[in-house]
């Protein structure tokens, strides 16, 4: 990410199945994918599969010491990931239903708004905030 872009994500991402403890993802039905990162509310994973956006889907998660865990979701975007000669690889989004139970809990899923707080209703004519100049 570079710097000074604002971070909209409401749940930290974790790569490593050492960090999200997830070590093995199917999305239904029957399409494995490899998690590239993973947070309470969602996923990025990759397969071979390509999903369209705005889908529902279902993850199944196998993890280290637990059951498996089925958490439906909505596929948020899927991307060309990796091209080779015989296949082509898919970034896909995923935005889960409920929260995954065993995150620390950081507050409510998904992103926030840029300029979603407001101090009252608009008024006509009203000033814009003042930048500061680099």
């Amino acid at each position: 990410m570079m710097a000074g872009l604002l971070e909209r994500r409401r749940a930290r991402r974790y790569a490593a199945h050492e960090d999200h403890g997830i070590v093995f993802a199917r999305v239904r039905p029957g399409c494995d994918v490899d998690v590239v990162d993973a947070s309470a509310g969602g996923a990025l994973v990759e397969g071979r599969r390509r999903l369209l956006p705005g889908a529902p889907v279902e993850l199944h998660l196998q993890c280290v010491g637990r059951p498996a865990e089925i958490v439906r979701g909505l596929i948020i975007r899927c991307s060309v990931a990796r091209l080779r000669e015989d296949a082509i690889w898919y970034q896909v989004a995923i935005a889960f239903e409920r929260r995954l139970w065993w995150f620390p809990h950081e507050g409510p899923i998904g992103y926030s708004v840029l300029g979603a707080e407001r101090s009252g209703p608009p008024v006509s004519g009203q000033m814009l905030p003042a930048m500061r100049r680099r």
